[in-house]
């Protein structure tokens, strides 16, 4: 689903929503390959990139809102439930 939104948004010439889109998955994608397999080694191609995109993800997560500080009303503790409903 993310892939055919963020195609339809570049057929469409919305880069804003291109690169906010494909931001948010490298900063997911990277991070998910860092803490499941640790930062890569070698000499292959994917191992000399990896710092780039490691970069790319760490600025991206500065720029981001942390969700406590949107949800005031919710306890800052590591067992509090948070709950969503459609009203």
């Amino acid at each position: 689903m993310i892939a055919l939104r963020t195609y339809q948004a570049a057929q469409a010439t919305n880069w804003t929503k291109v690169q906010s889109t494909l931001a948010t998955q490298v900063l997911a994608l990277t991070r998910h390959y860092e803490q499941t397999y640790g930062v890569p080694t070698g000499t292959n191609r994917f191992a000399q990139h990896f710092p780039e995109a490691k970069a790319v993800a760490d600025q991206i997560e500065r720029q981001m809102v942390p969700l406590s500080s949107v949800l005031t009303n919710v306890p800052h503790t590591a067992d509090a439930k948070v709950t969503v409903e459609k009203q």
